[in-house]
């Protein structure tokens, strides 16, 4: 079984679920130093893959309520493997869900993470589930648009969002996004790979 490390932690990755990446621990890395000063009561992981993200920071903020969804059914149960390898499954709520689809409406959130497929399809990955995991859409915003579009729903009204988008998408496109929908963009943190810059936004509510 393919691992994943993070702070001393260990997850499982099986074949067929998004193993962790630069990108990813883009996001955990800089979550975690945010962590202590944000105290976000409530989190919501979306895309959780291995669930390294949302678990590593429930263990890191035990008293937090914490929600990781994944529209891949795999992904759903190597998340509840490896909140059981760490001892947290019952501190932490596990969904099959298509983004907020299946999350209540009523329900409102500190900290919303996502770690979507963002890459412009370029027609060259032969694997589709690869090209599920890494590609959103021609511009590389499909899944983040409609990311953005229902965030407002359950981001509380000081609470903020964060996602990673590629510098190969129309970065200017994204900020028109956000400025319909309210919402202030923030870029947190990048890293240079090859042609591209991966950015770690944060997404407040105007």
């Amino acid at each position: 079984m393919p691992l994943a490390f993070w702070n001393q932690l260990k997850f499982e990755v099986p074949e067929g679920v998004y193993h962790p990446a630069e990108d990813t621990y883009l996001s955990l890395d800089f979550l975690a130093e945010q962590i202590s000063s944000d105290n976000p009561s409530r989190m919501c992981e979306l895309g959780c893959g291995s669930g390294i993200i949302g678990i590593s920071l429930a263990i890191l903020n035990p008293q937090s309520e914490v929600i990781l969804a994944d529209i891949n059914p795999l992904a759903v149960t190597t998340t509840e493997v490896n909140a059981r390898r760490h001892n947290i499954r019952n501190r932490i709520a596990i969904l099959e869900s298509n983004l907020f689809e299946k999350i209540p409406q009523e329900q409102k959130f500190d900290w919303i993470i996502f770690n979507p497929p963002y890459l412009p399809a370029s027609g060259e990955l032969e694997s589709t589930a690869l090209r599920e995991q890494t590609e959103g859409g021609e511009s590389g915003l499909k899944i983040i648009r409609q990311f953005l579009v229902k965030l407002p729903t359950f981001l509380k009204k000081a609470g903020k969002a964060f996602f990673i988008a590629s510098s190969l998408s129309s970065l200017s496109e994204l900020e028109s996004i956000s400025e319909k929908m309210y919402l202030l963009l923030e870029r947190k943190k990048s890293i240079h790979l090859f042609f591209e810059d991966i950015i770690l936004f944060e997404v407040t509510c105007i």
